[in-house]
């Protein structure tokens, strides 16, 4: 039987880091299916001390009383469904607390998998150096559609050359937005596929399926989902709160951001976790977003949305590219020209994403030798 393991960010409390983790798991289980294949399939449980710190609401102290008392409630209940969907619908092996407990275990003749998301991303809270495999020296490395970021990244010389001697010793080579390819090309002369997201590898209908069917909000809404915080996203809410007033429409929010709170009538939806996210995805009249994973999900479910200085993040400018939908990436302060009711073709974005998954397709089945010929 053919163990494969995949590492990634699957144990964040990010909708996005949840749904490509379990998407990948899907897809490649699919294939092993369509193969004739039978294989040991797990994601990696690595959770390190510094992600259990950043996740532990119930003893986290939050600065100010009154930021406690809105916050520390919500942030539980949040994490509390994120673990329940991890139990359910993960795949996992037993769990790891750091790279020294995974160069312990035995991974020979493994294929492992390093991706999807921003694992390469070394400025990230939750970087650990086990995502580029330096774990194992007897396994088969792949990489599928990680990243460096949505940012420059400056390395010290010593990063550079840990990058390089992890990167050359990955038997097959793949990122997820050309930012990432040309990093790996100037650092270590190796070339590289681009794939899409492992979100993008399921079907609208297959993601369905995994939706409540109760609307979260019976009315008619407008989803804004944004990654900024600070005066950016002030300025930001601002400008919707004025566009949804104009236009009759309530606003949802699902990030949380005390300052505006008390600013403007928006609908807080702040514990929600993946399920619910998908389900405020695909029934809002708008979606405005600065989120890659918020953007994918609006062109999978075909929504009216917009992103916010999207030509200006490397990965959604990828994505839109590849998409033929980059008109939907505007300035802020031109939203009081858009109008809610227009209807975006997502023809040619749907059939450049068939090409794509076929792109995928023959990559995972080459990387991970899925061939009937085999059986």
């Amino acid at each position: 039987m053919k163990k494969i393991r995949t590492i990634t960010f699957h144990s964040a409390y990010n909708y996005g880091a949840n749904l490509q983790a379990y998407a990948l798991q899907e897809y490649i289980k699919e294939l092993a299916i369509e193969k004739g294949e039978d294989i040991d399939f797990k994601i990696i449980n690595l959770r390190t001390i510094k992600r259990d710190i950043e996740y532990d609401y119930s003893n986290k102290k939050i600065k100010g009383l009154i930021k406690n008392l809105l916050t520390k409630n919500s942030l539980v209940k949040k994490s509390k469904k994120f673990e329940n969907f991890f139990a359910k619908y993960y795949m996992l092996t037993k769990e790891y607390k750091s790279n020294d407990e995974l160069k312990i275990e035995n991974f020979d003749n493994t294929y492992l998998i390093s991706g999807s998301d921003q694992i390469w991303n070394i400025k990230t809270f939750d970087f650990d150096w086990s995502y580029w495999l330096d774990f194992s020296n007897t396994s088969i490395k792949i990489s599928y559609a990680p990243s460096f970021g949505q940012n420059k990244i400056e390395f010290t010389r010593d990063e550079e050359n840990k990058i390089k001697d992890s990167i050359m010793k990955y038997n097959y080579l793949s990122v997820r937005d050309v930012y990432s390819q040309n990093i790996i090309k100037k650092i270590t002369g190796r070339e590289s596929i681009v794939l899409v997201d492992p979100t993008m590898l399921l079907s609208k209908e297959k993601w369905d399926r995994l939706i409540d069917k109760n609307k979260l909000i019976a009315e008619e809404y407008i989803l804004v989902y944004l990654i900024q915080k600070g005066k950016n996203a002030d300025k930001i809410y601002k400008e919707i709160n004025k566009y949804a007033r104009k236009k009759n429409l309530k606003v949802v929010i699902i990030t949380q951001n005390l300052k505006i709170d008390w600013k403007y009538n928006f609908i807080k939806k702040y514990d929600i976790a993946t399920l619910e996210f998908l389900n405020l995805i695909k029934h809002a009249k708008l979606i405005i977003t600065t989120s890659f994973h918020g953007t994918i999900f609006s062109i999978l479910f075909n929504k009216h949305f917009l992103c916010i200085n999207g030509d200006k993040d490397n990965r959604i400018k990828t994505l839109l590219e590849l998409t033929e939908l980059e008109k939907q990436t505007i300035d802020i302060e031109k939203i009081c020209d858009i109008d809610p009711n227009e209807k975006i073709s997502f023809e040619a974005s749907e059939n450049n994403i068939k090409k794509e998954i076929e792109k995928s397709k023959d990559f995972l089945i080459q990387s991970l030798n899925l061939n009937e010929s085999n059986n």
